[in-house]
């Protein structure tokens, strides 16, 4: 252990040409004290995107170029096998995202990274064209693993997700799903929360943008699928932890962050938009007006 890094940034990549070194040369100029590597785990990419580490690779950089492409997801389980390899602690940065607060980050990390934690929650900005908003709204806190997992899947808030916004202890196992694209970083998260009991930091520091653009996964699933999956994850989660789940609630609450993410970031499609309301009050089994009323006047329940 004493000869692995403290902090490796995870960077899975495929094609991502400026963006990629843009990102690798955020981290390198950052000042950052730590000890920290960078791994960038190329899923067999077409264009140029790595000959420039080629030409400035560091002792503190590892790339691993696939023979072949394993998909996306494939590509973030090898990843992270890699990470464990090499540091105690890992990040994982997305080429589409921009990350912030950098110099904070590494402050609040120098701090912790000797209590042997097992995970730390930051909240994180969405920005498109239109606006920036601070998600994941949290409780400044340390808590054990299997509470935190109990308090966000009994309340409905299933606020798991996006993978980039968290530090993972490398000790533990984190596997991705391959069959759920759209919800893999939610389930995967939940599912090491709750294997593995330890500790878990909450942060107020958000040190990643994730940047609505067309070139994400999310784009490429139909809403309809999206919802669809989020259903999938309602079930799967609320059938592990043994109390009473209010499931009208959680599954209108979930039902209205889809549409709200359509509304935002979504060109709007009446076709698409009434096939959505249809699956919605077709499949969304606990659909509830009251529920929908609590959720929309902030009615304390």
């Amino acid at each position: 252990m004493n000869d692995k890094h403290d902090l490796a940034f995870i960077i899975p990549n495929y094609n991502s040409s400026y963006r990629l070194e843009s990102i690798y040369n955020h981290i390198k100029e950052s000042g950052c004290s730590l000890n920290y590597c960078i791994l960038i785990q190329d899923n067999n990419s077409s264009d140029s995107s790595i000959e420039f580490l080629k030409r400035n690779k560091d002792d503190n950089v590892y790339l691993i170029n696939n023979s072949k492409n394993h998909g996306r997801v494939s590509n973030w389980n090898l990843s992270y096998a890699n990470a464990q390899k090499i540091a105690r602690y890992g990040i994982f940065v997305f080429t589409s995202d921009k990350l912030v607060n950098l110099k904070d980050l590494y402050i609040y990390f120098e701090k912790i990274k000797n209590t042997n934690f097992l995970m730390t929650f930051f909240p994180y900005w969405i920005v498109n064209k239109k606006k920036k908003k601070l998600a994941r709204n949290l409780v400044v806190r340390k808590v054990n693993s299997l509470q935190l997992s109990d308090e966000l899947i009994s309340s409905g808030n299933l606020s798991f997700g996006i993978l980039q916004a968290n530090i993972f202890n490398l000790s533990y196992h984190l596997k991705f799903d391959t069959k759920y694209p759209f919800i893999t970083d939610q389930l995967s998260i939940a599912q090491y929360l709750l294997t593995n009991s330890g500790s878990v930091y909450i942060s107020r520091i958000p040190f990643v943008e994730w940047s609505v653009t067309s070139n994400r996964s999310h784009f490429n699933l139909s809403i309809v699928e999206q919802a669809r999956q989020t259903i999938d994850l309602l079930n799967m989660l609320t059938s592990q932890i043994n109390r009473p789940i209010d499931k009208n609630y959680s599954h209108t609450l979930n039902f209205l962050r889809i549409l709200n993410f359509y509304r935002n970031n979504y060109k709007f499609k009446t076709f698409e938009f009434i096939q959505l309301l249809k699956y919605g009050f077709k499949e969304f089994k606990h659909l509830s007006f009251k529920s929908l009323f609590e959720i929309l006047f902030n009615v304390k329940r």
